[in-house]
């Protein structure tokens, strides 16, 4: 089924003609209290199993076809098993996870934004990079409304880690565009989808892997110069070498309304040199305050599954993140065979995988 989509999906492409977007998206502002104690807090070894971690990601493949996209999502949740969508072997009822220029009638394609409905064709601003950013988010938002029917119900402690932000702060440079009005709507149903797993007694966790280039912490300050990583680097070599998983942090970070708690993960890499792995974590502000007392423990559940495994993320989220990639990859490839039988020119490596 999904072979026959990607085959008429190209049917089509052939014979349209696709300008290059002539926008790009950047990272939106937000709100921060002042930065101060910027400090390593060392974490001990977590004090209880937690009976339930779930991890869940999306991946998306951007194939660059002439002057125009094809993005391509999957998604995975990793419990005791594997949840993946698509199914290589069956295509489970979800949303649509390939974006397009055009549709093919088929559900799994959608040639418009899937909360405003307008046809990205119709959208003269429309941004480079929205369509991946569109179905991977919504595909996203599925997969943590997916959690309870895998996981059951929650307790105190079922945490479940999410690769991304609790919120994508990526924004047009066009004041009143589309993708502003979409990007919003996209926000406000993944923050419900967390909001609904507190309710129904779990502990939705943020991981941000790639923060190299964040200044959430320096932006609106006299440092406005220095990335996040920068800062918390500077911190750590002023210091001893860690000698175990810590953490910098935490700050308020508002943004659109809704408050999140960041922290920045540390993993020590050597215990001998200043060596070690960064990232985020995120919580909603609802999430945060009903952990409580167990913040601390569920960090350190956060670092060392990172560092026993000898992974830079903890290995829930390694595995989810593994998964969707290769499965988006071998969804790429095969369009691009299918591309190359029918002559339709792509650029050569230009599939971006994110």
């Amino acid at each position: 089924m999904i072979s026959r989509t990607i085959f008429e999906l190209v049917n089509s492409l052939v014979n349209i003609e696709l300008d290059r977007p002539k926008y790009s998206l950047e990272i939106a502002d937000a709100e921060l209290e002042p930065v101060k104690d910027l400090k390593p807090v060392a974490l001990p070894k977590p004090s209880r199993t937690y009976s339930t971690v779930v991890a869940l990601d999306a991946s998306t493949a951007t194939i660059h076809v002439g002057g125009g996209e094809l993005a391509i999502s999957s998604g995975c949740i990793v419990l005791r098993n594997a949840f993946v969508y698509p199914s290589p072997k069956e295509v489970r009822e979800g949303p649509p996870f390939i974006g397009a220029p055009l549709n093919t009638g088929c559900g799994w394609v959608t040639d418009r934004y899937v909360k405003l409905g307008v046809r990205y064709v119709d959208d003269p601003d429309l941004p480079e990079g929205a369509l991946a950013h569109d179905v991977r988010i919504s595909l996203e938002t599925f997969l943590i409304g997916k959690v309870p029917d895998l996981a059951g119900v929650g307790n105190p402690y079922a945490l479940v880690l999410i690769d991304g932000p609790v919120e994508y702060p990526i924004k047009h440079p066009k004041e009143g565009s589309s993708w502003n009005a979409e990007i919003a709507r996209l926000n406000d149903d993944r923050v419900s989808a967390m909001r609904d797993l507190v309710h129904g007694g779990f502990i939705p966790v943020s991981i941000v892997k790639r923060v190299w280039g964040s200044r959430y912490l320096t932006r609106n300050s006299d440092i406005h110069y220095l990335t996040d990583v920068q800062l918390v680097e500077s911190v750590i070599e002023l210091g001893e070498p860690l000698r175990r998983p810590s953490y910098v942090g935490p700050w308020i970070v508002k943004w659109e309304g809704t408050e999140r708690v960041i922290y920045y993960i540390v993993n020590p890499l050597s215990r001998f040199t200043k060596m070690y792995s960064l990232f985020r974590v995120e919580f909603l502000r609802d999430s945060h305050e009903v952990a409580g007392r167990l913040v601390d423990d569920i960090l350190s559940v956060i670092a060392y599954s990172a560092g026993s495994y000898g992974i830079t993320v903890p290995y829930k989220i390694y595995l989810a993140d593994y998964i969707s990639k290769r499965t988006v990859s071998e969804l790429a490839r095969f369009s691009q065979y299918v591309m190359m039988l029918k002559g339709l020119p792509t650029l050569y490596g230009g599939v971006t995988i994110e």
